[in-house]
C-alpha cells in the first residue's frame, strides 16, 4: 500500500505511528494506525496496520505548536498504484532507529516499513525492501551519534535532555533522506482517486498527546 501534493487528484490516506505502546493495538502488537475523518469532521483512529509498503516519494520535517512550544514531526509519503500514504511519526528512539536504517536504504527501491511492540513493551520501527525478510541494518553505530545530556533539577533529581539527539536526527533526515525521497522514485501511476471528504491536498496533523516518549524506550537501541 501506499508524496506529492501537486498530484491533487490522487487518493491520499493518513497514518501515524503511536509512540506509546499502551495506546497501540496491544492485542496484535501493532503501532501504525490509519487516521480517518468522520461525518463530524473530526479525526479518529481507524484500522491498525503492522506495516506500510510502497516507494518513499517525500520526506519532510514539519513543525506544529503544542502547549505554547514548537514541536517537530517527521512526515513521509509512501506511494504505490493504490494511493499515497502519508505517515507521521514524532521524535523518539524508535523513530531514530528507523531514520538510521533509512540512511542505509536505496530509496529508488520499493520498501516496507514495519512497526511493532517489542518484548520489553516499547514501540519499534524498521524498514526492509519489498519481498525481503531481513530488516535493513542501521548506518550509524552508537559511537557515531550523540547521547543525551544529564542534568540535575533543583530538587536533586537527575534527568536527561535529549534535545541534542533530536537535532542530530532531524538534520540527518533533512539533509540525507529528504533529497532522495523524490516523486520520481515511483515510476507508476496512482490509480485511486481522492474522495471529496478527504481531499489529497489536505495535510493531517497528528494530535500530540501520544507522540512523546521518555528515555526508557532506548534500552534496546544502540544510542
Amino acid at each position: 500500500m501506499a508524496a506529492n501534493e501537486s498530484q491533487s487528484n490522487e487518493k491520499r490516506r493518513f497514518f501515524k505511528v503511536i509512540a506509546k505502546a499502551e495506546k497501540c493495538d496491544t492485542v496484535n502488537r501493532r503501532v501504525i494506525v490509519e487516521s480517518v475523518k468522520g461525518n463530524d469532521n473530526k479525526w479518529t483512529h481507524g484500522k491498525w496496520f503492522s506495516s506500510l509498503s510502497g516507494f518513499i516519494t517525500n520526506a519532510t520535517v514539519k513543525e506544529f505548536e503544542y502547549e505554547g512550544e514548537t514541536k517537530k514531526k517527521f512526515v513521509m509519503d509512501i506511494t504505490d498504484s493504490e494511493c499515497v500514504c502519508q505517515l507521521e511519526f514524532s521524535p523518539s528512539f524508535a523513530a531514530y532507529g528507523l531514520i538510521n536504517a533509512l540512511l542505509n536504504t536505496d530509496l529508488k527501491r520499493e520498501i516496507q516499513i514495519d512497526g511493532w511492540i517489542n518484548k520489553t513493551n516499547y514501540v519499534g520501527l524498521g524498514i526492509k525492501y519489498a519481498g525481503e525478510s531481513e530488516l535493513i541494518k542501521w548506518s550509524l553505530q552508537k559511537e557515531e551519534v550523540p547521547e543525551g545530556v544529564k542534568f540535575k533539577k533543583p530538587n536533586g533529581k537527575e534527568e536527561t535532555d535529549f534535545s541534542n539527539v533530536e537535532a542530530f536526527w532531524v538534520k540527518a533526515f533533512e539533509n540525507k533522506i529528504n533529497p532522495y525521497a523524490n516523486r520520481s522514485n515511483f515510476k507508476g501511476e496512482v490509480m485511486g482517486v481522492a474522495e471529496n471528504q478527504n481531499p489529497a491536498h489536505e495535510t493531517f496533523s497528528a494530535p500530540p498527546d501520544d507522540l512523546f516518549l521518555s528515555k526508557d524506550e532506548s534500552q534496546d537501541l544502540p544510542f
